[in-house]
């Protein structure tokens, strides 16, 4: 009987992964929210008037000169609800009142759906008795072009992208990224643009200090230790990488407890 079930269950997970496969191949949308701009309506997507127009406006504000940080802000202040809560407001349901940052504007200009092109089939599941999906290699996504009306023109998607990455690859790398990690979780900490360090897992209930106060302190360590190496250098950080990781803590008032571990 066992066998016989395995049997079954198995049949029914390939035909229905046949059918959604079939349906990826013939430009239908099979998730289950759709993305922020369009609306669901018999597997297709269309347009959504208001979310829609947030997204031409974020795209305008990159063509326009404004960063990732400063759309975020922008749309912060005339209190435009961010994806989810759009989407939960849709469904009828309370908002979280959760804010947009830069890093959600970056999915929007990432995102190639609104130039109409659909990309499905990212992940897959090893069997059907597995629960854990796996991405799939770029070669096998299914690609559908025009598969829905189009938010922004192609010249413009390609723009705003190329914007982008021009900033982040031109952004100065600080000397502590990826070297430094937080006393209390073990986090990496993240420099802000304010340039200060913050714990990725705000484990520190909001605890900030500064880059330059990290740097300064740990110079007059590199002097105890007698290492010839200016720390802006990129070449200590290399060294260091070798053989130590800096680990900050923090108190309640943000002072720091900087000290090296072998």
């Amino acid at each position: 009987r066992n066998v016989i079930n395995e049997m079954y269950a198995r049949d029914i997970s390939r035909k229905i992964r046949s059918s959604l496969y079939a349906k990826m191949k013939n430009g239908e949308f099979i998730g289950n929210f759709p993305p922020y701009g369009y609306r669901k309506e018999n597997h297709r997507l269309m347009l959504d008037e208001e979310s829609s127009q947030i997204v031409r406006e974020i795209y305008e504000e990159i063509l326009n000169g404004k960063s990732l940080a400063d759309i975020s802000i922008i749309l912060n202040n005339k209190r435009v609800l961010c994806p989810l809560d759009y989407r939960l407001q849709k469904l009828g349901k309370d908002i979280n009142n959760t804010k947009w940052t830069a890093q959600s504007i970056r999915k929007i200009v990432k995102n190639p759906v609104y130039i109409g092109r659909l990309v499905q089939g990212k992940t897959r599941k090893p069997s059907f008795k597995s629960k854990k999906s796996h991405l799939v290699n770029i070669d096998k996504l299914i690609i559908y072009e025009d598969a829905h009306p189009p938010i922004v023109a192609k010249d413009v998607f390609e723009i705003a992208n190329r914007v982008i990455s021009i900033r982040s690859t031109s952004q100065k790398r600080s000397a502590l990224s990826g070297i430094i990690t937080c006393g209390h979780c073990g986090k990496v900490l993240r420099i802000s643009r304010q340039k200060t360090l913050v714990c990725e897992n705000n484990c520190l209930e909001g605890a900030r200090i500064s880059e330059d106060y990290v740097l300064t302190n740990i110079n007059e360590l590199l002097v105890k230790h007698k290492i010839n190496y200016l720390f802006e250098d990129m070449s200590l950080v290399n060294k260091l990488k070798s053989f130590k990781t800096i680990t900050i803590s923090f108190d309640k008032q943000a002072e720091i407890m900087g000290f090296f571990r072998q």
